[in-house]
């Protein structure tokens, strides 16, 4: 059973000139102290409920899950750069990525604050039947990773993002009995991100990101 439906990349236009303070609302994984620590973090609601997270690509894009649909209402710092164009689509293979989110917590329950939770990638990428264009990371120890309400949110590893929540198999619909959970692969949708979006080729791999954009995890 999915715990999320399937999602292409969805990136949606946004005025961030409007000011909105942030209502914070993973399982198993430690609470964020500060939205400093994860600055491109973004809470998506529809009609006052917390529905998904994104993450800030630019001062007027926000990468989300295609099946969120809704605009952010909250505003941060900005990410910077996309994944090289000489990377390969496995190229985060055996490495340590985090994620964050507003979803649920053990035991499937709700929470007002943001948490983040590290999720160790398999050597190879090994996707079930279905999940297509996917980052598929098995159960982790301690059970820990993510839950309804993270859907949307980024995966990151040193800075850049090559990851969006999308879906996991949950047999039974408690969060920390997930077995496998799904990303989209943002090295494979790169070159659209930039061809829509005012992310291009120049700015996006700046030798100054921290003037420009954050980098995704």
């Amino acid at each position: 059973m999915w715990f999320l439906q399937f999602s292409c990349v969805l990136i949606v236009f946004i005025q961030l000139s409007q000011q909105a303070a942030i209502d914070n609302r993973i399982v198993n994984g430690q609470k964020v102290q500060s939205i400093e620590q994860y600055p491109y973090q973004v809470a998506l609601f529809k009609k006052n409920e917390l529905i998904c997270g994104g993450s800030i690509l630019s001062q007027k894009y926000i990468l989300t899950a295609a099946h969120c649909l809704v605009k952010p209402l909250e505003e941060g710092e900005e990410i910077s750069c996309l994944p090289s164009p000489d990377e390969s689509d496995s190229s985060f293979c055996g490495k340590t990525a985090v994620t964050t989110g507003y979803g649920w917590l053990y035991n499937n329950e709700p929470t007002t604050d943001l948490y983040a939770v590290n999720l160790k990638i398999p050597k190879i990428n090994k996707c079930p039947y279905g999940f297509h264009h996917m980052i598929c990371v098995p159960q982790q120890k301690g059970l820990k990773g993510i839950c309804h309400g993270d859907s949307g949110g980024p995966l990151v590893i040193n800075g850049v993002q090559y990851g969006i929540t999308a879906s996991g198999i949950e047999p039974t619909r408690i969060c920390q009995d997930i077995t496998l959970f799904a990303f989209t692969n943002i090295i494979e949708f790169r070159k659209w991100i930039s061809e829509n979006s005012d992310i291009d080729e120049e700015n996006a791999y700046s030798n100054n990101p921290k003037e420009d954009y954050i980098e995704i995890l």
